[in-house]
């Protein structure tokens, strides 16, 4: 399957046309044909007239039958009229070519007209079945090729929409993380500006390398791990100062998974959530760890933390989950079913698992 279609495509490429493709088609038929049938005594002048009647002659019908096909809605037929179609087209044909050779013949050789009636209704059948053969072969890979092209056509452009609709989604759900990341970081700086500007300063500091990371990734669809750490020792700094003695990071990446290609900011989410509910249903000091597993099949990414798993369902519940469900999202839109997201709890720990398959 997979020759036949880059048989086909190399056919319909910008490289090789139509033109190309039934002009050296039609050269090396009528080659083959002066070599294998004509006569040991034939001199050069029956040679040229058996090339020109096998290359010129079927040529001029091809392009004939072509311009007729284009006329037609094509992709709309059943088989059963392709094949009438492709019957009747070289029946047709077949008697044209036949009856164009014999009047091309009689001029050539300056024969008199009379000599028609000398042809048997045998030789006439023997000839034209032939030719019918030929052609409808030909009818055949025409309606092939045109509709393997179109349907290629059609799947690059669903592919391309499909494409652009994806990336038009994940460029939503990238920008969704930035103001996200700075109205809480805006309410940090706000509630320690008047008690400790100096511990505001350095929210800012931060701050502003976040906003800096975003704008050196923003076009990137993937990033390594090691950067995207990065990235998040600079939240976990904004937390640290704001929290003080009440939070506690730890974070253990397996060297054999830095090298890992994960969405910019896929993290944040994760661990932003785990501060916001932690604090809220862990005893103090809230704990966070952050790690990474790596095996044979799979690369998992953990980010656990002390206290209880926040129904978002619930009334009493301040979250609105879009953090969550934006990395959901981004997950499935670039790693379709190639990247799982789990989520465990218990009474004391809520952990986030990111799963990431081998051979993405």
């Amino acid at each position: 399957m997979n020759s036949n279609y880059n048989i086909f495509n190399k056919i319909y490429s910008k490289k090789i046309s139509f033109w190309k493709a039934n002009l050296s088609a039609w050269f090396l038929f009528s080659v083959v044909w002066a070599i294998l049938y004509s006569e040991a005594d034939y001199s050069a002048s029956d040679v040229l007239k058996v090339f020109i009647s096998n290359f010129l002659i079927p040529i001029a019908i091809t392009t004939l039958l072509r311009y007729l096909f284009k006329q037609l809605p094509l992709n709309r037929f059943s088989i059963n009229i392709y094949i009438t179609i492709i019957t009747t087209a070289a029946l047709v044909s077949s008697v044209l070519w036949y009856l164009s050779d014999t009047l091309f013949t009689l001029l050539y050789y300056d024969y008199p007209i009379s000599a028609i009636y000398q042809i048997t209704f045998n030789s006439f059948a023997k000839r034209v079945i032939g030719i019918f053969i030929l052609l409808a072969f030909w009818c055949a890979s025409y309606f092939i090729i045109n509709l393997f092209y179109r349907w290629k056509l059609e799947r690059e452009d669903k592919e391309r929409a499909l494409y652009n609709a994806l990336k038009a989604k994940m460029e939503v759900l990238k920008n969704q993380i930035n103001p996200h990341f700075l109205f809480n970081s805006l309410n940090s700086i706000s509630a320690m500006v008047d008690e400790n500007p100096s511990r505001a300063q350095l929210i800012i500091d931060e701050l502003a390398s976040f906003l800096r990371y975003t704008l050196t990734y923003k076009e990137s669809s993937r990033i390594e791990l090691k950067k995207e750490i990065a990235f998040i020792k600079n939240y976990i700094y904004i937390q640290t100062i704001r929290f003080e003695e009440k939070l506690e990071f730890y974070i253990n990446i397996d060297p054999r998974t830095e090298s890992l290609m994960v969405p910019p900011a896929i993290l944040y989410p994760i661990v932003e959530n785990a501060v916001k509910h932690g604090m809220e249903t862990s005893e103090l000091p809230l704990k966070i760890y952050i790690t990474s597993f790596y095996d044979k099949e799979r690369i998992t990414l953990s980010v656990k933390n002390t206290g209880r798993w926040v129904d978002y369902s619930s009334e009493k519940s301040s979250g609105t989950n879009t953090g969550l469900m934006n990395v959901k999202e981004r997950l499935y839109c670039e790693y379709n079913d190639r990247c799982l997201f789990e989520v465990t709890s218990s009474d004391e720990f809520v952990e986030v698992n990111l799963i990431f398959l081998k051979n993405l």
